[in-house]
């Protein structure tokens, strides 16, 4: 267990969301919440007023890389697919905002906290006031994803030396992002020719100087979704994955406890929904799919749960209880260990160990799915072999 200390400027802060980068794993993206009331001691009122996301070399884990600002509190982050030096986060206004980190320093403001000092990113590009109320999101964002097979971005990993500071525009990309209304927008993410560095005159959301914009592609709604699912009643989005493989295929999890398998594109997805054993109702909070094969979900629950999912399979073939004291808002599958992942409450970041818990639930018969199933799963943990 590691512990989210609080200082500097996020002294009062909890943690509400993290995203590891695909191609540089060690590298980690934390999201604060706005201070407590009367925590923000001698912090400059212009950052104790604002959101702040961090960026984290786990290999390092007592100096922060990086820290980045925004307007209002960060809801949700992630890294782009192919270059670990642009974040993205949502935020409680419905905006979406990106952090190019190649940016010089010179280019960002020095606030001094205490006794030291600390340079504070602003955003590259936001959302923010730039499109109406037709045309971005109405409420809070609580997701945001990369739109990018596991291919792609293994492929970027490979390269990554090559574009970490490259200029040479071309960069482009999708991210989907959705609101707890259940809207989700598609954008493009679009890298500026320095040839073009006046279109912050014309785009009010690019900062003098930027590079990095994000355009409307298309968008949807999880309520249409929903009933075509013949699901009745209403329901809340809170989080949402896209298939490794084929980013046509898309999971929502909800307030409900169901988890919902939709297609952007073509015919129906099956299964289409993903339920639990248990009769007490907990909302999803997290998902996230295993980085070395492509069948496997992890699930994180209100109740500090976390189930396991074969995508062919309706009902979780495992179920680990109480990994996070609180409600967790992360569930993240290790990037180099199959049989570990972690979970993001509050406070802390929890690691567990599935070789050692497995052990325990079938002892207490809490393992879920068939034995055969539950066995070809644990082979594949142990040797970190993948192979469908």
């Amino acid at each position: 267990m590691v512990g989210l200390y609080s200082w500097g400027p996020f002294k009062g802060r909890h943690v509400v969301s993290a995203s590891f980068s695909p191609t540089q794993p060690q590298l980690l993206l934390l999201a604060f919440s706005l201070p407590t009331q009367g925590s923000n001691g001698n912090v400059p009122a212009t950052v104790a007023r604002r959101g702040l996301v961090c960026l984290w070399n786990i290999t390092e884990p007592s100096r922060i890389q990086k820290v980045l600002m925004c307007e209002g509190t960060p809801t949700c982050c992630c890294f782009s697919p192919t270059r670990p030096t642009l974040a993205f986060a949502g935020t409680d206004h419905g905006s979406v905002v990106v952090w190019d980190l190649r940016e010089l320093s010179s280019m960002h403001f020095v606030y001094k906290v205490g006794e030291d000092e600390w340079l504070i990113r602003s955003p590259t590009y936001t959302t923010d006031g730039v499109f109406g109320t037709d045309l971005g999101h109405h409420g809070a964002v609580n997701a945001l994803v990369p739109v990018v097979s596991v291919e792609e971005s293994h492929r970027a990993a490979a390269s990554v030396e090559k574009t970490q500071t490259a200029h040479g525009g071309g960069l482009s990309f999708q991210l989907a992002s959705m609101d707890e209304g259940g809207a989700i927008i598609f954008w493009t993410v679009i890298e500026v020719s320095r040839s073009s560095l006046d279109a912050s005159e014309t785009d009010l959301g690019l900062t003098p100087g930027g590079l990095i914009k994000i355009v409307k592609s298309s968008s949807f709604s999880l309520q249409k979704l929903s009933r075509k699912a013949n699901l009745s009643g209403p329901m809340s989005a809170r989080c949402l994955q896209l298939h490794l493989t084929d980013p046509n295929h898309f999971f929502i999890g909800t307030d409900m406890g169901y988890i919902l398998h939709m297609v952007r594109h073509g015919g129906r997805a099956l299964p289409g929904l993903y339920t639990t054993e248990q009769e007490t109702v907990t909302e999803v909070t997290a998902m996230d799919f295993c980085p070395f094969g492509f069948d496997y979900f992890l699930v994180a629950c209100g109740d500090g749960s976390v189930r396991l999912y074969n995508t062919d399979s309706e009902v979780p073939l495992m179920t680990w209880n109480d990994t996070a004291a609180g409600n967790p808002c992360r569930v993240l599958w290790s990037r180099s260990r199959p049989a570990v992942f972690y979970t993001v409450d509050e406070s802390r970041v929890v690691c567990t160990d599935s070789n050692v818990v497995q052990v325990h639930q079938l002892a207490q018969g809490q393992a879920h799915g068939s034995s055969d199933e539950r066995d070809r799963l644990m082979t594949k943990l142990q040797s970190g072999v993948f192979s469908g």
